[in-house]
């Protein structure tokens, strides 16, 4: 997941991380729950090397756990704005992005609780977009900004915090020629993952200053000779994926160990998001025919191809801790949708707002997913999907007769942002039991309270003389 900011007292250090593991952890319940109904077997701890383990239910042939309604939420735009797109979310669920204001610019800006704020500009700048997000609410990105130096403009990467925007800068004196920057991830402990000309750096935001006010900076290629390089994302262990631009391959490095990230088929591949564990997620190059599919790499030495909805190409945008995948793949049709992934479900369609397209950027650990999509009205909007999951099971009729599939309350997490509009891509809610779930384990009046963007619920299928079936209410998937 991106995480983003600089370095806040021990205490709001604290009050975050307990916030971040709560949510987690009731998110981790409910998914284990869920497939403790589908199948049998014991909870498998993932086996990726890293700093930190993370368990989450183990995959297995013929698990039945499914994608059961997904609802779509439009986030709007700034005011007067047309466009508008979301990059990130934090575990607080305050999302960052960009939109066009009234008079056509494009701002960077944060939605907290409804609230949507223009985080504005670098000194007389007229661009400005916002790529990650923390859960202490610091905010990574670009911005233009005018130089004495170079008075057309430049590009630079910014953090932004309380209010207050700050130019990361690039490498003096070339801001003379017009030297470029941009932050693209940020983690608790204040390190910010990004570029530099070519070269993909880490700035460290606790550290003293160099050339201020800029924050001293690291090149991932460092100790070694110079290899242009872009740094896409940063974890709490401080490790970062990217791209070795001059290699064409995805690499994950820390503390100046760089390692490569196993090729998938041809040399092309980039890395953009990891989670705490270290596993990554990006696109790789597949020939003949030439076409980049999302791939994940839960160690350096260890690469999956996730395929595609139908279509040649998908590429996978974050990961967050309890291995959801988020990204876009192009159908038979050549059109773009988000998708989710996941080891037990394979790669799902998350739909749109009612118009042809779609991409998903971010996820957090509640599982709130984060994009742009079409409307039916052909705008593009920053988009917010929630995800409820559902669980086939059989009842066997031993008289040979079929019996009725009995549901539990399905309801989603109220996903609105200050009464947003919500599309459902397939499904309803179901009003007409309030029985336990059998795959939460928990009263569906109070499931439905939660804040997570995943949910589960029951579906049966009968057996009986007359075979078996699909529950007839068991909704399409997107």
């Amino acid at each position: 997941m991106r995480y983003t900011a600089a370095v806040r007292g021990r205490t709001a250090r604290q009050e975050s991380d307990n916030v971040r593991a709560t949510a987690g952890l009731a998110l981790f319940l409910t998914l284990a729950m869920a497939l403790a109904s589908c199948r049998e077997g014991a909870f498998q701890p993932s086996s990726t090397p890293s700093d930190l383990t993370i368990d989450r239910p183990s995959a297995a042939p013929g698990l039945n756990l499914v994608v059961s309604k997904v609802v779509a939420t439009d986030l709007g735009t700034l005011p007067g704005g047309a466009s508008s797109a979301a990059f990130d979310v934090n575990d607080q669920g305050q999302i960052v992005g960009e939109g066009t204001t009234a008079l056509g610019a494009t701002h960077a800006f944060i939605m907290t609780g409804g609230t949507t704020t223009d985080l504005g500009t670098l000194p007389g700048g007229d661009y400005s977009s916002a790529r990650g997000i923390n859960n202490h609410g610091q905010v990574v990105g670009v911005a233009r900004t005018i130089l004495a130096s170079y008075p057309a403009g430049v590009i630079h990467g910014f953090e932004w915090e309380r209010g207050v925007m700050r130019d990361l800068g690039a490498y003096p004196p070339e801001d003379a020629i017009g030297s470029e920057s941009s932050a693209r991830g940020i983690n608790g402990g204040g390190l910010i993952a990004g570029i530099v000309d070519l070269a993909g750096v880490v700035w460290n935001l606790s550290g003293v200053p160099r050339f201020p006010p800029f924050p001293p900076t690291v090149r991932v290629t460092d100790p070694g000779p110079f290899t242009p390089a872009r740094a896409n994302d940063v974890n709490d262990a401080g490790q970062v994926v990217g791209k070795l631009l001059a290699r064409a391959q995805a690499f994950r490095w820390k503390a100046g160990v760089l390692e490569p990230l196993r090729v998938l088929g041809q040399l092309d591949d980039e890395a953009f998001g990891l989670n705490q564990a270290g596993e990554a997620v990006g696109s790789a190059l597949l020939a003949p025919p030439v076409r980049y599919h999302a791939v994940f790499w839960p160690n350096p030495g260890s690469v999956q191809d996730l395929g595609t909805l139908a279509g040649a190409n998908s590429v996978a945008s974050d990961i967050n801790d309890h291995g959801i995948i988020v990204g876009s793949s192009e159908t038979a049709s050549a059109t773009r949708l988000a998708f989710i992934w996941r080891a037990d479900l394979g790669m799902k369609s998350l739909g749109t707002l009612g118009g042809a397209s779609s991409a998903a950027h971010g996820v957090n650990n509640s599982g709130q997913i984060v994009g742009v999509s079409d409307t039916r009205s052909g705008e593009r909007h920053a988009t917010l999907w929630t995800v409820q999951f559902a669980c086939r099971r059989r009842i066997r009729d031993d008289h040979g007769h079929e019996s009725q599939p009995r549901h539990s309350q399905e309801r989603g997490a109220d996903a609105g942002q200050g009464g947003r509009d919500r599309h459902a891509a397939g499904g309803r809610d179901q009003d007409s039991t309030a029985e336990p779930c059998a795959s939460c384990q928990h009263d569906p009046h109070k499931h439905q309270q939660g804040r997570h963007g995943l949910h589960c619920r029951d579906t049966d299928e009968v057996e009986g003389q007359g075979g078996e079936r699909e529950s007839a209410q068991d909704p399409p998937l997107p």
